[in-house]
């Protein structure tokens, strides 16, 4: 992405302030209705995930910038102030607009660009997240649409970029408080009516192996054992896997691995070898030929991107 201009207005700077309604008191049974909740189950599977804020910038740009072709290890969402983005998630383009947020899940291809025609510069938010399930499901991934509005806009932006503010001001304290923005923010999307896929049933056997794996990825536990784990043979482990994953045991360890290392790469300075050493890999080539291969890019230029 190139380089943020801020020109006189710094990131994080709030625009305008959120309405307030005085008195707005009300017994439950005095409502004049309730609004229908969509996504309950949805809702339900959001409150006991693991979200965790990667990085969040606010970025000015210039009428030709361009997001180039890319797939990310996290999740990545885009909030546009004004003008209007042409954006691609796999296939499928969608224009996005000011008060809408586009959403590409971990790994998938996508790229974007200002329209074409507005001649003047333009601001954007743009967020790096992780939020896993109990089980290390990305919970992200079953989003079915890219785009969705954000419901109550005005107030919610002040809401984002004050996160914005306090996590490239103190990552420590600051962290805390944008991920419960966040939190809100897709728990909001979520009861909207973001469209979703339902999650894949998950046998308890596979369960059992998930966890042992992601307790320790660096160990990558062979078929065997997780087979024992699961008191099943290896044949019988790898159809149950591939039915709850789409993934053989082995291909969902090393995409732990790799996901821990992405998780590292971004929660501070430790180098990419110190990383690549406390993983087990065998090697630092090894390391980036699997980082590039899952990911599209080096550990190294990951870490840039998130700045």
């Amino acid at each position: 992405m190139p380089a943020a201009r801020h020109g006189n207005r710094s990131p994080g700077t709030p625009i305008g302030t959120p309405g307030r309604v005085a008195g707005a008191a009300f017994w439950a049974n005095e409502l004049p209705g309730l609004v229908p909740m969509a996504n309950p189950g949805h809702l339900a599977a959001l409150a006991g995930c693991r979200l965790e804020l990667l990085a969040i910038s606010y970025w000015r740009q210039w009428p030709e910038w361009r997001l180039e072709v890319r797939r990310s290890p996290n999740a990545w969402l885009m909030v546009p102030v004004h003008g209007r983005v042409r954006v691609r998630l796999g296939t499928v383009w969608s224009e996005l607009a000011p008060g809408q947020v586009f959403i590409a899940p971990a790994g998938v291809e996508h790229e974007a660009e200002y329209l074409p025609g507005q001649p003047r510069e333009f601001d954007q938010m743009s967020i790096h997240l992780q939020v896993r399930e109990r089980l290390g499901a990305d919970f992200l991934a079953r989003v079915a649409e890219p785009l969705a509005a954000i419901p109550d806009w005005p107030w919610r932006w002040q809401r984002l970029l004050a996160a914005c503010s306090a996590f490239n001001q103190d990552r420590a304290g600051g962290r805390a408080l944008a991920e419960i923005v966040l939190r809100d923010l897709l728990a909001a999307l979520v009861a909207g009516g973001l469209a979703m896929r339902e999650p894949p049933a998950c046998d308890a056997r596979v369960a059992r192996c998930i966890e042992r794996i992601q307790a320790d990825p660096a160990r990558e536990p062979g078929v065997a054992e997780l087979a024992a784990l699961a008191g099943v043979c290896e044949t019988r482990l790898r159809r149950l896997f591939h039915a709850a994953t789409g993934q053989s045991p082995k291909a969902f360890a090393a995409g732990a691995r790799l996901e821990r290392a992405a998780d590292l790469l971004a929660a501070g300075d430790l180098p990419v070898k110190a990383i690549a050493a406390r993983l087990g890999y065998a090697s630092d080539h090894h390391f980036h030929a699997r980082f590039r291969e899952r990911f599209g890019c080096t550990p190294s230029a990951w870490r840039a991107r998130l700045g």
